[in-house]
């Protein structure tokens, strides 16, 4: 059995019967590692799905300090309008492809299954992301989502997207519970996420297991583990394009060459965070920033600072921040002759 230490535990025993634990070793055994309990006839729904998400072990995916908030947090109102109203955007939620709801096969589907959305460094791609999360959660779609960062422990690996869509599917699909509940009972979920908790996931999803339409949302695919990139993409194309009336993909990225061949599929759509659409957008998160100094600028001032932030930041979000972030506390540093009265 796989574990983190090649020491043997036995100290309850040892304490038990009164011997020196001094010189006792011990195994730590990751919870991910070994196979669920065993349910019990009374146990609850919320008890067995309590006891599979133990074995899952996905991450924190809705803690204060994780991608997803962090990002949400960020997130200026009436920003990245123009990209939901987008024709793109609006066919891949299914606003313009009513008649494919029902999945019958019937009529002709609007193919823009899959949306990638790909921008430059410091374009807005993660708060988009966590934006469109927040709001399709609010209208009450179920989203399954996941924002890959290479330098967060568990967050550049597909193994805990795994967990994690698995996580946050448990609670509307009895009949992954009744996957995983079977499956937790002969294998630990380490290392089996790709070979075992996918395939019931997809299945559930394939086969009519939720009510309604699953909208998945991965954030920065350039982020995910390089042994990874290429099996993961594949699968999460397969998913967004075999049966769109049950599931959809949204992913994101910075424009990179391989993750471009990998996305060069039939019914995956790009869509661009293009700098120039984005000036606007920009423009308006530095009013937000320039809206909680304390104290205020003069209006002058103020005027001057965000003219001059907006055209330091060529379209990008990031650059604007950092701009912000190093100037609008000292705005002599870009006017030297203009005082703050």
């Amino acid at each position: 059995m796989p574990t983190n230490s090649s020491t043997l535990f036995q100290a309850t025993n040892a304490m038990a019967a009164g011997l020196d634990t001094d010189h006792i070793t011990y195994e730590v055994v990751e919870r991910d590692a070994v196979p669920a309990p065993t349910p019990q006839p009374s146990d609850s729904l919320e008890q067995r799905i309590i006891e599979l998400l133990k074995w899952l072990q996905p991450t924190d995916f809705l803690s204060p300090g994780n991608e997803f908030m962090k990002h949400l947090h960020s997130y200026v109102p009436g920003t990245g309008k123009w990209i939901h109203e987008s024709a793109p955007f609006r066919a891949w939620v299914g606003l313009d492809d009513p008649k494919i709801e029902d999945g019958s096969g019937d009529t002709v589907p609007n193919h823009d299954f899959f949306l990638h959305v790909r921008g430059v460094a410091g374009s807005g791609k993660s708060v988009f992301a966590a934006s469109t999360v927040h709001q399709l959660q609010e209208s009450g779609r179920l989203v399954l989502l996941f924002f890959f960062r290479q330098i967060i422990d568990k967050n550049h690996t597909a193994r805990y997207l795994v967990r994690d869509f698995a996580a946050q599917l448990l609670p509307h699909c009895p009949a992954l519970l009744v996957a995983l509940t079977a499956l937790s009972q002969e294998h630990p979920v380490s290392g089996n996420e790709l070979e075992l908790v996918w395939p019931a996931l997809v299945d559930t999803l394939r086969n009519g297991g939720v009510k309604g339409r699953v909208l998945c949302v991965v954030d920065a695919l350039d982020e995910m583990d390089d042994g990874d990139l290429e099996d993961m993409t594949r699968k999460l194309v397969t998913l967004g394009t075999t049966q769109p009336h049950a599931v959809r993909v949204l992913v994101t990225s910075r424009p990179l060459p391989h993750i471009e061949q990998l996305l060069n599929q039939p019914g995956v759509v790009r869509l661009k965070l293009d700098p120039v659409l984005l000036l606007p957008d920009v423009a308006r998160y530095v009013d937000a920033r320039m809206a909680t100094l304390d104290p205020p600028l003069s209006d002058d001032t103020n005027e001057l600072v965000k003219q001059t932030i907006c055209e330091h930041a060529n379209g990008l979000f990031l650059q604007a921040r950092l701009v912000a972030d190093n100037r609008t506390s000292n705005p002599s540093c870009l006017f030297p002759h203009t005082a703050n009265p």
